[in-house]
């Protein structure tokens, strides 16, 4: 039966003594479909959300507390987080880029990493920068936070890269956001596990048409575990949030791939030959350590600066934009508003800033 919405409404969670609380009134014909975001400021190994209707109660839970027994770890272990306000750290050399020659330079600008001289070059050219971590990885997390802006000018190309290096400089996997087209603005993304000419490439295309990520702002992420590789490309939104998202997953089976521990990143941006260069940068990079945890060992699933969002009308799970539903408990319901009073309460009560937004429907 077709409805009308009325309009979205927000309502912030407030603390009444140790409960993180809530009580909506809802006039509509019937039950609203609400999205749940969680700003978190203290790291947890669940989230509940419960509702209580009269007698009726329905609850949501991802992750699961910890028992007596157990103690709570740092599954994913932020090791590194670089803001790109400064060179200091990063070396400017390292192996050659993927059939590129390193003759230019990178600079900070105080917020970002830019290029400050491309050099010259009968293909790739332009400049790295190279960073060690402090101990070597074999299962970890690497995030950029990139800008390729390629609409300038359908004659401009470039690229900015990701690389990741094991101790001996030799390439495990990239990340690139790059215009390679010819008298054409579109962007091109590559996440591959591997070198070139011999990985695997988990995503490369343009997106879900040839003007996706044009002018682009947003996300590269590549994660490995064991043989399991994912990979996750998005735009940031000007408000907050993400779109135009391609995520891949990728099971290594005969570990080609995945036995060279992870040591260093490196940073690229480049331009092709005489053609115009585009604007890019590295904004922000951050890499995590995968902890094995043991079966007394509950893993946090979000830690604090982290956004989780539940929202019922796509039955949806995301922690930082990112598809997080392997967190929900198999046996909870996804929360719904119905007609009349509903008191909902979030657990813990310390896990940080809580809003529900939601429509009225009415037949």
């Amino acid at each position: 039966m077709p409805y009308k919405l009325g309009p979205r409404r927000k309502i912030d969670f407030k603390l009444q003594g140790s409960r993180l609380i809530t009580n909506i009134s809802n006039n509509g014909s019937k039950y609203s479909d609400p999205k749940f975001t969680i700003y978190v400021e203290n790291p947890s190994t669940f989230i509940d959300v419960s509702r209580k209707k009269e007698e009726e109660i329905q609850h949501f839970r991802m992750g699961y507390p910890v028992s007596v027994e157990e103690r709570t770890v740092e599954k994913e272990q932020l090791v590194m987080h670089d803001e790109m306000k400064t060179m200091v750290g990063w070396t400017q050399n390292g192996p050659n880029t993927d059939e590129g020659e390193n003759t230019g330079t990178l600079k900070s600008d105080g917020e970002r990493f830019v290029i400050d001289n491309f050099g010259a070059g009968s293909k790739w050219h332009g400049g790295v920068a190279r960073k060690s971590l402090k101990e070597p990885l074999q299962d970890f997390t690497v995030e950029a936070i990139v800008e390729c802006w390629n609409q300038n000018s359908a004659k401009s190309m470039g690229r900015v890269e990701i690389y990741l290096l094991d101790v001996n400089s030799d390439v495990i996997g990239k990340m690139v956001m790059a215009e390679v087209h010819v008298n054409v603005a579109s962007n091109y993304g590559e996440i591959r596990a591997g070198k070139v000419n011999e990985g695997h490439h988990i995503i490369s295309t343009t997106g879900d048409s040839p003007w996706t990520w044009n002018d682009f702002t947003g996300r590269l992420r590549i994660t490995r575990v064991g043989n399991f590789w994912a990979a996750d490309i998005a735009r940031i939104l000007e408000k907050g949030g993400y779109d135009s998202e391609s995520y891949r997953e990728y099971f290594d089976v005969d570990e080609r791939y995945s036995k060279n521990q992870l040591a260093q990143i490196m940073v690229h941006i480049g331009g092709w030959k005489e053609a115009p260069n585009l604007n890019a940068s590295i904004n922000d990079l951050k890499v995590w350590k995968y902890n094995k945890t043991t079966t007394l060992e509950a893993p946090y699933i979000v830690r604090k600066g982290d956004v989780v969002e539940i929202d019922t009308a796509d039955a949806s799970i995301k922690i930082n934009g990112k598809d997080a539903i392997y967190t929900k408990d198999l046996f909870g319901d996804f929360i719904n508003i119905e007609k009349g009073t509903n008191q909902i309460e979030i657990f813990p009560s310390d896990i940080g800033q809580v809003e529900v937004a939601y429509r009225e429907r009415y037949l």
